[in-house]
């Protein structure tokens, strides 16, 4: 029941999950985010969500409760398509656990048909961990672009070890963005288009994070 505005301006989220802050930020309006909260948005499980990649990122988990008991999944587990998530009938979202992670930098991007007020045509989240100026690990995410928001592995074993100031070599890592991605056209964009700009907001989140680690 934590409320959207609550995330978009916690001095706890903002210190710790940057990118959830952003995404929360980037939602609907100010009435919307006092009324929308976490839990609707995941339980909803629009493949759009845009809370949805900022807690990929930081593997996030979900507790389930019902009369029967309580138990804890990976958030990756938890979307089964569009409007589907893996909870039983009897089950209640309950809580949202979020790892801290030291030393990480994030980033949350999203792409809509106007600069507010939007759904996503694509969204993007990353996190880096950058040591003795390479990637040391890298994590992404995207939204908007498959039946569920979506862990691009793939895309991030191939970034690690590449030094910070290769965009070469983290521009070819993240090309490899297009094929995983099963984006549809619809009313805000086609597939080939949303197909495209995942690599674009893939890049410019991860090259964002990379400029943040740095301080």
């Amino acid at each position: 029941m934590t409320r959207i505005n609550e995330l978009a301006y916690s001095d706890i989220i903002a210190r710790n999950v940057p990118a959830l802050a952003e995404a929360a930020k980037s939602m609907g309006s100010w009435q919307i985010r006092n009324r929308g909260t976490i839990g609707g948005n995941l339980c909803n499980a629009s493949p759009a969500a845009d809370l949805v990649p900022p807690l990929l990122v930081f593997d996030a988990s979900l507790k389930a409760v019902s009369l029967d008991g309580e138990r804890v999944m990976p958030i990756e587990e938890f979307f089964r398509g569009p409007g589907v998530t893996a909870l039983k009938r009897d089950e209640l979202l309950l809580e949202v656990r979020i790892p801290i992670r030291p030393g990480v930098s994030s980033c949350f991007m999203k792409l809509g048909r106007r600069k507010a007020f939007t759904l996503s045509v694509v969204s993007a989240a990353c996190s880096v961990r950058v040591e003795g100026g390479a990637i040391k690990d890298a994590k992404l995410a995207l939204g908007a672009v498959a039946p569920t928001p979506i862990r691009v592995r793939e895309v991030e074993r191939k970034l690690k070890g590449i030094g910070v100031d290769d965009e070469k070599s983290i521009s070819e890592a993240i090309e490899e963005v297009k094929s995983h991605v099963r984006p549809i056209t619809y009313i805000r964009a086609t597939a080939e288009y949303r197909r495209e700009m995942s690599y674009v907001l893939a890049k410019r989140a991860v090259m964002e994070a990379i400029r943040r680690s740095r301080g």
